[in-house]
């Protein structure tokens, strides 16, 4: 737990540190959420990375799509490397490019993606190229009514 009288302070740097010395989930899983329960704190990418790894490492699928659900709220941006060790742990081959199959192993394992996180997954399928799955992706977002911020080019 966060120390109460360091409560109102602690750094990102600070975070990783004790994240990296625990070795037992419910531990790490603990510690990460008292300090986001910290007013004026928000994880970064990198931690909520860490987080999701140490957790696939040990199987917490549940406690994963929690982190995810957490990085959701706060607006943490989720990265190339959040839906990789997602994906990793979903058992979903193919990288960035297999995210429409993904997309269903994620809602079954409880990844409920907002819009936010659906344009910027979007966005970093465009950003690799991977144009036709971007559109599925958009697709898949039009189907279940959520409403995007992203609009296909209109020629």
């Amino acid at each position: 737990m966060v120390n109460e009288k360091r409560r109102e302070k602690v750094s990102s740097e600070e975070v990783m540190s004790v994240l990296k010395s625990m070795s037992e989930p419910n531990s790490a899983l603990s510690y990460f959420n008292s300090v986001a329960q910290l007013p004026n704190f928000v994880h970064t990418t990198e931690a909520c990375n860490y987080m999701l790894e140490f957790l696939r490492i040990h199987c917490r699928i549940g406690d994963m799509a929690f982190v995810f659900d957490l990085m959701q709220k706060r607006i943490v941006k989720r990265n190339l490397n959040t839906y990789s060790i997602i994906f990793g742990a979903l058992s979903v081959k193919g990288g960035i490019w297999a995210s429409t199959i993904a997309l269903g192993k994620m809602r079954k394992a409880g990844f409920v993606l907002n819009a936010y996180s659906f344009n910027g997954l979007i966005h970093l399928l465009l950003q690799s190229g991977s144009c036709r799955e971007a559109l599925e992706v958009y697709g898949r977002i039009v189907t279940e009514e959520i409403k995007p911020s992203i609009r296909p080019a209109q020629h």
